[in-house]
């Protein structure tokens, strides 16, 4: 089974409505990562972070963030980014 591209293009339609200067490149026939047909299962690796659970949510064109941890997210990265790199808010 192959993983369409709709929601690639759903994605980059929303972009370009929004004047994003985006490109979509599709290859047809070419396989998803987790299509892999030479993999004869689902390979697991403990505590590496997916998306599978994360409830996402768009807010400007093509800022997709996890709707339960961005503000306590940007809460802790921000001070580490304006003190590393001299930056001011």
């Amino acid at each position: 089974m192959l993983t369409s591209a709709d929601a690639g293009r759903e994605y980059f339609d929303r972009l370009r409505k929004a004047g994003v200067d985006a490109v979509l490149t599709t290859f047809p026939g070419a396989r998803h990562g987790s299509d892999n047909g030479a993999s004869a299962q689902l390979v697991r690796i403990p505590g590496v972070p997916t998306a599978a659970r994360c409830q996402t949510e768009e807010f400007e064109p093509g800022r997709i963030v996890n709707a339960d941890t961005d503000a306590a997210t940007r809460a802790a990265v921000a001070p580490f980014l304006t003190g590393r790199f001299g930056l001011k808010r």
